[in-house]
C-alpha cells in the first residue's frame, strides 16, 4: 500500500512538473514576442527620429546623461511634457534634437 501511495504520489509530482515546465516555456515564448515588439517599434522609430545604433545621448533637458539611471530619472521628470530636448553625438557630429513624448 505504501508503494502505490509512493508511486501515485510520483505520478502527481511528474505531472505537475511537467505541466509547470510547459506553462513556463508558453509565458518566456510570449515574453520574447513582445520583447521583440518592443525593441521593433523602437528601433524604428529612433530610426524616424534620426537616432542609429551607434549615437550617445549626452544630455536630456540640458542634464547630463552619465548613464541608464540619470536617462531613466530624466524621463520620469519629463513625464506629463509633450517633447524633450535631447543633445546626441554620432561620431564627429553633435546635435540637439527634439524629440516628442508618448
Amino acid at each position: 500500500m505504501e508503494n502505490k501511495l509512493q508511486q501515485l504520489t510520483k505520478k502527481l509530482y511528474d505531472q505537475g512538473l511537467a505541466k509547470g515546465k510547459q506553462d513556463a516555456e508558453t509565458m518566456i515564448a510570449q515574453a520574447k514576442q513582445q520583447a521583440h515588439k518592443i525593441v521593433s517599434d523602437a528601433t524604428g522609430e529612433a530610426r524616424d527620429a534620426g537616432i542609429r545604433a551607434g549615437t550617445v545621448i549626452i544630455e536630456m533637458n540640458n542634464q547630463p546623461v552619465e548613464d541608464v539611471a540619470a536617462f531613466r530619472r530624466i524621463l520620469k521628470e519629463s513625464a506629463g511634457k509633450d517633447k524633450i530636448l535631447v543633445y546626441l553625438r554620432y561620431g564627429e557630429i553633435s546635435r540637439y534634437m527634439s524629440l516628442k513624448l508618448k
